[in-house]
C-alpha cells in the first residue's frame, strides 16, 4: 500500500479531472551500487488490460566508499501516516493529507554489506498541480525521489533490516530500525528518529531471520524481539522495554536447544 493512498484516493475522486499516481517499489542489489524505483502501470486503457512493470529511475548509492552487495531496504513511514490520521478531522482532509505528503518525508534504511553500515535516506513525494478551465488548482499527478544522505557504522557482515516496535521509557510503543549483522553475531537497534545506534544485541551464530512481537495485553505494552540462529537452529528472545535497562537488548530466554550442524560435530 502506497504511503499516501489515501489522498491518491480522494485525489482521484475530487473534481472533474484526472489523478495519475503509479504506484511505485524501491529494489536494492547485492552487484550494483544503485537503488532501482519500480512502477506498476495497470494498462486499464488495453483490451483486455495487460499490467506491467517499469523501471522508472535508478538512484545511485555513492553516500560511502563502494556501497556494494546490499542487504535489504525498509521504509519508515510513521510520521507522515499519524499526520494523514490527524486530518480526519480537518476542514479539508485532502489539502490536509496533501500538506502531510509534502512536508514530510519518508525515512529509508539500506544494509549495505561492503563496507558495513546502514545508509539513511528520504524518500520525498512531488504533487503536481494545474489550473482547469475554471481557473482551480487541482491536484494532477504524485511521484516519489529518494535519496540518501547519511551513514551508520555496523559489524562486519549486515545481512537483513526490519522496522519494529520497542517500548519506550513512558510506556508507548515506539518505533525502532534493526539490522541483523550475520557474520558477527550482532542485531544493531538504531533509533531512526535521533538516527543513533541505541543499542546492540549479542546473538548466537548466525543470526538471520527477526520477528518483532509487540502490542499491548491488560492495558500493558510489550515488545519482544525474535531472532532466528541459523547457525545452531534455535530462537533467541530480546527484551525490547525500555524501561528495563538491565535486560534491554538481551537474550533473555532460548526457545529450542541450540545444536550446531551435523558436519561440525
Amino acid at each position: 500500500e502506497p504511503p499516501f493512498v489515501h489522498f491518491a484516493e480522494e485525489a482521484a475522486a475530487a473534481g472533474d479531472h484526472d489523478f495519475r499516481y503509479l504506484p511505485g517499489f524501491a529494489i536494492s542489489f547485492r552487484s550494483a551500487a544503485e537503488v532501482d524505483i519500480v512502477r506498476y502501470v495497470d494498462d486499464s486503457g488495453s483490451a483486455p488490460p495487460r499490467p506491467f512493470l517499469v523501471r522508472a529511475a535508478a538512484v545511485p548509492v555513492n553516500t560511502n566508499s563502494t556501497a556494494f552487495d546490499s542487504r535489504g531496504l525498509v521504509i519508515l513511514d510513521r510520521e507522515r501516516r499519524d499526520c494523514e490520521q490527524a486530518c480526519d478531522n480537518a476542514g479539508d482532509p485532502l489539502a490536509c493529507r496533501l500538506a502531510c505528503a509534502e512536508e514530510i518525508p519518508l525515512r529509508v534504511y539500506l544494509a549495505n554489506r561492503n563496507p558495513a553500515s546502514l545508509l539513511v535516506g528520504r524518500v520525498q513525494t512531488l504533487v503536481n498541480r494545474e489550473e482547469n478551465a475554471a481557473g482551480e488548482e487541482v491536484v494532477t499527478s504524485a511521484s516519489e525521489t529518494l535519496s540518501f544522505f547519511d551513514v551508520l557504522p555496523l559489524n562486519f557482515g549486515p545481512s537483513r533490516v526490519e522496522i519494529g516496535q520497542v517500548v519506550g521509557p513512558d510506556g508507548v510503543l515506539v518505533e525502532r530500525v534493526f539490522a541483523v549483522c550475520f557474520d558477527s553475531r550482532a542485531v544493531f537497534i538504531i533509533d531512526p528518529y535521533a538516527e543513533r545506534v541505541e543499542a546492540v544485541v549479542r546473538t548466537g551464530r548466525g543470526p538471520h531471520d527477526i520477528a518483532i512481537d509487540s502490542g499491548s495485553e491488560d492495558g500493558e505494552p510489550y515488545a519482544y524481539l525474535h531472532v532466528g540462529h541459523f547457525t545452531d537452529s534455535y530462537i533467541g528472545v530480546v527484551d525490547l522495554d525500555l524501561r528495563r535497562p538491565t535486560t534491554y537488548g538481551q537474550i533473555v530466554a532460548n526457545l529450542g536447544i541450540p545444536t550446531p550442524p551435523e558436519e561440525s560435530r
